[in-house]
């Protein structure tokens, strides 16, 4: 099985399994493009990502996958002769509090006409970046992002299994149990963490 088929494969069954479990409410189109010996393999259309509401509502409203909490999931890998050359993997939170809501009810009126002042969270987007050839001193190639200017160092691209178990891990935590016996724990097996970097505190992504 080459590369891209097993990438477009663990999207296609995480994304099966988050639905089963009710985590995801919305899907999203996967995609594989190639342009100049590179796959492009995506889920929906990658907005820009910045720390606000305003961009929240532009990837709300782009096709992205949606979570039963109004958050959005968005995948993106580069492959190049059956190797990954670079992935962006965000998970963004609602950004406001959402007490209840109803078959009629539409999250992006209601976060766009809430009040700010009592209902905004201050909550950063998750994403884990694979980008080895802008790595360099406190850029690793591998990285995920804890703000708009804080990295932590990654051992290596991040396998989509192992992005699914996260979110499930750190935000739906009561279904990880269930999830977990659906969704085995993958990874690439390949370590990109310099000398200096592999004695610095570092996320394991196998």
């Amino acid at each position: 099985m080459s590369l891209k088929t097993d990438i477009i494969r663990a999207v296609e069954n995480g994304l099966l399994r988050l639905r089963e479990h009710e985590i995801i409410v919305k899907s999203a189109s996967i995609s594989a493009k190639e342009s100049d010996g590179v796959c492009r393999i995506r889920t929906g259309k990658l907005p820009r990502y910045e720390h606000s509401i305003e961009s929240y509502l532009s990837v709300l409203e782009s096709d992205t996958i949606v979570t039963r909490t109004y958050s959005t999931i968005h995948l993106e890998y580069d492959v190049r002769d059956d190797e990954i050359v670079g992935h962006r993997l965000v998970y963004f939170p609602c950004p406001v509090l959402i007490r209840e809501a109803d078959e009629e009810f539409d999250v992006a009126d209601y976060v766009a006409s809430c009040d700010l002042r009592s209902q905004a969270m201050l909550i950063s987007p998750l994403r884990f970046d694979f980008t080895p050839t802008e790595a360099r001193e406190n850029h690793s190639a591998s990285h995920v992002h804890l703000g708009p200017d804080a990295r932590l160092p990654v051992s290596g691209p991040v396998h989509p299994i192992r992005f699914f178990r996260t979110i499930v891990g750190l935000y739906y935590p009561e279904q990880f149990e269930a999830v977990e016996a659906d969704l085995a724990s993958s990874g690439f097996g390949r370590r990109t963490l310099t000398a200096r970097e592999n004695i610095e505190l570092f996320l394991n992504a196998d």
